[in-house]
């Protein structure tokens, strides 16, 4: 391994930025990413990017606090010839002794040993190409997992997120890198493109799955949303049999200029394999934004990380989300990063600012991660200054307590998570749970989406699109209601009743004129004596029924015309909707179609 040495002896640590975090027993294992050094130059600072060369640990398994001297924490070095260092890529804990890295693509930054950062690395590197590295905590042991033929990809800024309760991880949408980017070290120590294949970035809209029971590595197609970058996918564990995936914000181009709209999230049902695209709503409505979209609303965004905390009593799911890039520019500029907490309660899809949350650094491609059961940690990046002051060398975060809602230093262990006030005071109930609110203000897509939740729908919603339609997420045409050719059904088929009514009330007048015509003046008198006797419905029998004739329309009875067709598997790659009559998919939910795929080791 070829190395160069520098002189460090000035360079101060600063930050981190695009680490990849895993929770084992509420120690923190964050991988990958860049952190920046500067020390001082003509009156001035020179800065420079590192790639990590280490997991950094940090420990929450009791109680810690952040002092002005740096917060606690440790190093393990990666073998960085064998094991890559990576950036938008998945990090999960599938066990208590293991951790599994795939997906995402070379960090590009200078490379230096994990021990003495004046020592910089001149290595070839491979990209991930769709292989993956299982770490083993209790060894320290690395183990490379090849790519196989039919997911033998890594998607980059895709959503990810792993399920415990399922025991499977989600790698949604996001982009593909068809050769080794940032591959050969440079005179200046950064990484340049592959000079030998032509780099091809293509968007994906499917999702490959992780069966960490069987090991397995499946691809699943996603319903016609479009593409997704660089959004953020939490797992909901406390609704539905297996749990629920839902990805918020994110972008369709690579480059996050076409910024997807928070008023629609992308719910998954784990159990039943079905996507769906539910609308959000807001306690209240006041204009809209320079971006087009209801100022009330998040801003849309990408590059945010997101947690999940649910009641005590389970009857609302808490979605926090942090920072993130509200528009495409420098990242240097203060006015593009956000430093807003929203939170999107479940299942009542509402959303709630966190205006006690303001007043942290505004953030980008933060790692962060629920420790214990009420905090969020956050590793600190880009504090103010960076680039004309120089740094402490000292390892810094804060928490966010999410039941008040503040920002804090101090991790206290065993402290139970409680429903903020900004929350319940809007989906009612209290600190412990007791949700009134609980379905969305437009309703739930679909019936089916409901029962997820645990509520029973007498038919379908108004609260989104649903998978079947060709909307995209925070598109125009992606409000809920019935499609154009359901409603051009519905006219055609009010008419067609109408008229019919009309000849059958012609043919009844028609018919009481000619029996009247032929009754003789005795039969008259008779019927006349009869109504007299019984009254205009004639005779009554002994269990109450009338012996009078029913007339023309007896027996006619309505008819349902509502039928649900259950989902038909199809080979891999084919899309299967549920239909509501005739009139296309208007009305329905997608069903992945998902083939194991087998590692061939």
């Amino acid at each position: 391994m070829a190395t160069s040495k520098v002189d460090k002896s000035e360079w101060k640590r600063c930050w981190h930025q695009q680490q990849m975090p895993a929770v084992v027993d509420d120690k923190i294992y964050l991988i990958g990413g860049l952190y920046l050094e500067n020390r001082p130059m003509n009156g001035s600072v020179e800065v420079e990017y590192h790639t990590s060369p280490d997991i950094l640990v940090f420990d929450f398994t009791k109680d810690t606090i952040a002092s002005d001297n740096g917060v606690p924490y440790k190093t393990i070095p990666i073998p960085t010839d064998k094991i890559p260092v990576l950036q938008n890529g998945a990090f999960w804990s599938i066990s208590n002794d293991k951790l599994l890295l795939s997906n995402g693509m070379l960090q590009r930054d200078l490379l230096v040993s994990s021990t003495d950062h004046s020592s910089r690395l001149n290595l070839t590197r491979e990209a991930p190409l769709g292989r993956k590295w299982e770490y083993t905590i209790s060894t320290n042991t690395w183990k490379t997992i090849p790519k196989n033929k039919e997911a033998g990809y890594s998607a980059v800024k895709a959503s990810t997120t792993f399920a415990k309760k399922a025991k499977k991880g989600f790698v949604v949408n996001g982009g593909r890198l068809k050769a080794n980017e940032w591959r050969h070290p440079v005179k200046d120590w950064q990484w340049a493109l592959d000079p030998e294949m032509k780099i091809e970035r293509a968007g994906l809209e499917s999702m490959l799955v992780f069966d960490g029971q069987s090991d397995e590595w499946s691809l699943a197609k996603l319903p016609g949303w479009g593409q997704n970058y660089a959004g953020a996918a939490v797992t909901v564990e406390g609704a539905g049999k297996e749990g629920v995936v839902v990805v918020v914000g994110g972008s369709r181009d690579w480059d996050e200029k076409d910024r997807i709209s928070l008023e629609h999230v992308q719910v998954y049902d784990i159990a039943s394999g079905n996507w769906y695209n539910q609308s959000t709503t807001v306690p209240s409505r006041i204009g809209s934004n320079s971006f087009g979209f209801n100022s009330e609303f998040p801003d849309p965004r990408t590059r945010h990380c997101a947690v999940t905390a649910s009641s005590p009593d389970g009857s609302s799911h808490n979605i926090y989300i942090f920072g993130g890039r509200k528009a495409n520019g420098s990242l240097k500029e203060d006015e593009e990063v956000l430093n807003d907490v929203w939170v999107l309660s479940l299942p009542s899809f509402t959303w709630t600012k966190l205006d006690s949350a303001l007043g942290f650094i505004p953030k980008i491609d933060t790692p962060c991660a629920l420790v214990g059961e009420k905090y969020m940690f956050a590793l600190a990046t880009a504090p103010e200054g960076v680039y004309t002051s120089l740094c402490s060398d000292k390892m810094d975060y804060q928490l966010l307590d999410l039941t008040t809602g503040s920002w804090i230093r101090e991790f206290k262990a065993g402290q139970k998570y409680k429903v903020p006030e900004a929350i319940y005071s809007i989906i009612g109930g209290d600190e412990n749970g007791k949700a009134t609110l609980i379905k969305p203000e437009n309703g739930f897509v679909s019936k089916a989406m409901g029962e997820v939740f645990g509520v029973q729908e007498p038919g379908l919603g108004k609260g989104g699109s649903n998978p079947g339609e060709n909307s995209k997420p925070g598109s125009s045409s992606d409000g809920g209601g019935i499609g154009a050719g359901a409603i051009a059904g519905i006219i055609v088929g009010a008419v067609a009743l109408v008229s019919i009514v009309v000849v059958v009330l012609w043919l009844l007048r028609r018919r009481k004129r000619k029996r009247e015509s032929d009754v003789l003046p005795h039969e008259a008198e008779n019927t006349a004596r009869v109504s007299e006797l019984y009254g205009k419905e004639g005779p009554v029998e002994a269990d109450g029924t009338s012996t009078a004739r029913s007339g023309l329309l007896s027996g006619y009875g309505t008819s349902s015309t509502g039928h649900t067709y259950p989902p038909t598997e199809l080979p891999v790659g084919e899309r299967v909707i549920a239909e509501l009559g005739t009139d296309g998919p208007s009305h329905g939910h997608w069903r992945d179609v998902k083939e194991p795929v087998k590692d061939k080791s």
